[in-house]
């Protein structure tokens, strides 16, 4: 052996031998233990206790039990010896993570019931377990006679079943879990440094691939001893013992996979050994197909495939690398060394698993061992074979190089991430406002455009940081691609002088391009760049659509100090309605609604907790049965500095500063508590309310409004829930999963404006409606005949769709009867009342006469 390796695996040898050694002086308490298969699994514990004496076999003093692959269930009755006095806590252990079910009763002598049942293993979550420990353990106390209890432990599991019973002191188990942690420590700490030395020799020399692949061998044992010995469970993933299952069969396949692609390259097999080639090619696949097929078969299957599998790959190992040696290839003596210890341990702990060998201190450690030692000796002999050509080659001339070009890159990197935004790769606020003061003072400022993009504000928070990143990412291009066509558009030259960009990111909605002068955007190229950017993105395999905002500033409109003009053109975009595309030029009226804006925003939560705000209600009518079925809410304030804010301004105000899931859960609220006396005149009564996407995507949004219902011991069938067809979702997904859940619970759905949008009938069936509201542009057919034909098809959608057809708008006798005629389910116009506050609706419902409004009296 060469020398290198014979120095560095003398110390991991007698480190690891003499904390195997210390764990097999581990005292343990005297007990007796026996055991009885339960067959058909169904057995309790009192029919367990009631088994007479003949039925139980007794565990031999090692206390293994060695089942195999056998999915009974098996029962043990654990008794303690008296044992010294001065022990009166104890800690049963049974050393094997791996076990489905285990459950642990804790009885006194002659007695039936237990004092203490734990029900825990490797189905359930850690926190399941009354102590932290890989292995399973349970604390065990003297009764208050002096006595110990009896023990019952029920164990059944799907794979392979050892269960080696220890019965520690407290303090001795305290130092054994010790010495458990420092193996597994150093074991893992070994692996991992190996892994990663393996993958810088891979960086340095990647024409030889059997770096790589080593490294990825030992990754795919550190996993699968993780997943064996419980740490993986214990430490990573405590709370999902389903991925703890999947995490120990991607450890046997990925390394089967890693060491035949190892074995091929590391002995050039393809050269010395075609046969062997092709067979360790075989498995490879084979163990990265079932590699693959982990989250589609049981895992029961896949860990006897598992072992299977092994013993297949690794017997074959024993005799490869002497096959090589004898052929003269220079690495097999090495490698035979090796591979045979780690294909020994291996075998043992395969063939412990099966019960065809007893189950040892020594087999349950078998693979680490083996593993730890072959790892050691494969890195050495890899790191070998790079000699002496890399060292000190021009050492101190290279490593002054370096520090020059670090010291360079890191100052120009420093000035860059201060004026660029790295994750676009695009000039930042920064510096496109030190552009526009330079082109300012040389009086060739033509002014600027803000291109906002406002469903980014939420994204994030609604779909996560990647999502975002992606999305933003994909826009950038889309935008460049556009601005970099544009005469009227001045690129902004980066901070080294070298690069111009079309455009800058001013933060995570916004991006920002100069404008030439004396050249002007006309509003074709506006709607052009509109209507490009709300194509569909496909981002992380689905479709999603953004709107453009576009806020033009030029000089002769704007303020002197260019500093000022990205705070204008934002200004001008926050004119336009929320999320949706359209442009605006900054004049004296943006600043005028700017500051009106700004008014409305600071009053807006003090009108909430003061409550400024009131809800107005107007009734819809059905036309067949004369009756009226419900009210809808609709938002009303009056500030009394501000005047009347429209509720579509509102509403928009609320959703850009964050606002709306207050101000809806206030409405919501108000709404069903106005509702309930409604209902004292009409008991059947139903509320519509408005809500916003933003609303929808909210996590927990459909639990708030069952919770409000529950409150208020309202149905959830009085309760309609509006969404408008022309607003976009960021989050399709999250949203039709609340409307799903609402409609289940019975709330009724409906799509407000309809008629306004362009969606299809699969995408309406898609959401579960139960109404649609056909929007006022409709309704008013005034002798039209192709608006009456647009009208007839579009209740006749409703129709088909199985759902309530409500016209809105309606103003006279006429529209009612010829909505009527068509079969028009609803109605609701200011020809059947205004919209007006909770008292003046209860009237108006006390005197309601469906002959006022034409309508003959039923039969």
């Amino acid at each position: 052996m060469p020398t290198p390796c014979r120095n560095a695996l003398i110390p991991v040898l007698f480190f690891l031998i003499s904390v195997m050694a210390g764990m097999a002086r581990s005292d343990v308490l005297s007990m007796e233990v026996e055991w009885v298969k339960d067959v058909t699994g169904n057995q309790s514990l009192a029919d367990i206790i009631d088994l007479p004496a003949e039925h139980w076999q007794r565990l031999p003093d090692a206390h293994i039990l060695n089942p195999g692959y056998n999915t009974a269930a098996w029962w043990l009755k654990v008794t303690p010896r008296v044992g010294p006095a001065d022990i009166r806590q104890a800690v049963l252990e049974i050393a094997f993570p791996m076990l489905d079910y285990v459950d642990v009763f804790v009885v006194p002598p002659a007695s039936r019931q237990p004092r203490t049942h734990w029900s825990t293993g490797d189905h359930l979550p850690f926190n399941t377990r009354p102590v932290a420990f890989e292995n399973f353990a349970f604390p065990v106390s003297r009764l208050d006679n002096g006595t110990w209890p009896v023990l019952y432990v029920r164990i059944q599991s799907t794979g392979g079943v050892q269960i080696p019973v220890q019965l520690h002191s407290t303090a001795e188990f305290v130092r054994h879990a010790s010495l458990t942690s420092t193996l597994n420590s150093l074991y893992y700490g070994t692996l991992g440094i190996i892994a990663i030395i393996n993958l810088l020799l891979f960086w340095q020399i990647r024409e030889e691939r059997a770096f790589l692949h080593y490294a990825l061998t030992t990754l795919g044992l550190l996993l699968l001893i993780a997943s064996m010995q419980g740490s993986l469970f214990r430490y990573v993933l405590p709370n999902h013992p389903d991925l703890y299952q999947d995490a120990l069969l991607a450890g046997i396949f990925a390394t089967l996979s890693a060491l035949s692609a190892f074995t091929r390259h590391f002995l050039n097999l393809q050269v010395h050994a075609p046969q062997m080639a092709l067979f360790y090619r075989v498995t490879q696949q084979a163990a990265l197909f079932f590699l693959l097929l982990i989250p589609f078969l049981e895992y029961q299957i896949l860990n006897l495939v598992g072992v299977f599998l092994a013993g297949l790959t690794l017997v074959p190992m024993l005799f490869t690398g002497p096959v090589c040696w004898l052929r003269g290839v220079p690495r097999a003596p090495l490698y035979t060394l090796a591979t045979g210890i780690l294909a020994c341990g291996a075998l043992i702990t395969t063939l412990a698993n099966l019960a065809l060998i007893p189950a040892t201190l020594w087999s349950r450690y078998a693979i680490q061992v083996s593993s730890a030692v072959d790892a050691v000796m494969l890195t050495v002999a890899l790191a070998m074979r790079m000699g002496d050509e890399h060292r000190e080659r021009d050492a101190h001339q290279a490593a002054a190089e370096r520090s020059r070009a670090a010291q360079q890159a890191a100052q120009k990197e420093l000035r860059r991430a201060s004026l660029m935004d790295d994750s676009v790769d695009l000039p930042n606020a920064h510096l496109l406002r030190s552009r526009l003061q330079s082109e300012h003072r040389q009086r060739v400022a033509g002014g600027l455009v803000l291109l906002r993009i406002p469903q980014l504000n939420s994204l994030g928070t609604i779909l996560g940081p990647e999502f975002l990143a992606e999305a933003r990412t994909a826009l950038v291009a889309r935008l460049s691609a556009l601005l970099s066509r544009e005469n009227a558009i001045r690129p902004v030259v980066g901070p080294d002088l070298n690069r111009s960009y079309p455009l800058a990111s001013v933060d995570t909605a916004c991006f920002a391009a100069l404008l030439h002068a004396g050249r002007r955007l006309t509003e074709s190229r506006l709607r052009y760049w509109i209507s490009e950017i709300e194509k569909p993105i496909v981002i992380h395999d689905r479709p999603v659509r953004f709107s453009l905002q576009a806020g033009i500033v030029v000089p002769e409109s704007a303020p002197r100090d260019p500093d000022q003009w990205l705070h204008c053109a934002q200004w001008a975009c926050d004119t336009l309605s929320d999320n949706q595309s359209g442009f605006s030029a900054y004049t004296g009226e943006v600043l005028a609604l700017h500051q009106r804006r700004q008014h409305i925003i600071q009053a807006l939560e003090p009108a909430l907790h003061n409550r400024e705000l009131r809800l107005y209600y107007q009734p819809q009518l059905n036309l067949m049965t004369q009756r009226v079925e419900g009210v809808e809410a609709l938002l009303r304030w009056h500030h009394p500095e501000i005047g009347t804010v429209p509720p579509d301004e509102l509403v928009s105000i609320a959703i850009q500063t964050g606002l709306i899931r207050p101000l809806t859960q206030w409405v919501i609220q108000q709404g069903l508590h106005d509702l309930v006396i409604l209902r004292e005149h009409a008991p059947w009564l139903r509320l519509s309310v408005n809500v916003s996407a933003r609303n929808l995507e909210e996590w927990d949004f459909s639990t708030t409004v069952l919770e409000s219902l529950t409150r208020f011991r309202l149905p959830a069938s009085c309760l309609c829930i509006e969404i408008t067809e022309t607003e976009s979702f960021i989050a399709p997904d999250q949203a039709r999963q609340a409307l799903d859940r609402l409609h289940e619970a019975g709330v009724q759905i409906s799509m407000d404006d309809f008629g306004t949008g362009y969606s299809n009938l699969a995408q309406l069936s898609s959401l579960r409606l139960t109404e649609l509201k056909v929007d006022r542009s409709l309704t008013r057919i005034d002798g039209d005949t192709r608006r009456y034909q647009v009208l007839s098809k579009t209740i006749s959608m409703g129709k088909v769709l199985e759902c309530s057809v409500v016209a809105e708008g309606v103003e006279d006798q006429a529209q009612l009867k010829q909505l009527h005629a068509l079969g028009c389910d609803l109605i609701q116009g200011y020809y059947l009342h205004r919209p007006e506050p909770l008292e003046a609706t209860a009237q108006w419902l006390r005197d309601f006469d469906p002959w006022a409004f034409g309508l003959q009296k039923k039969a």
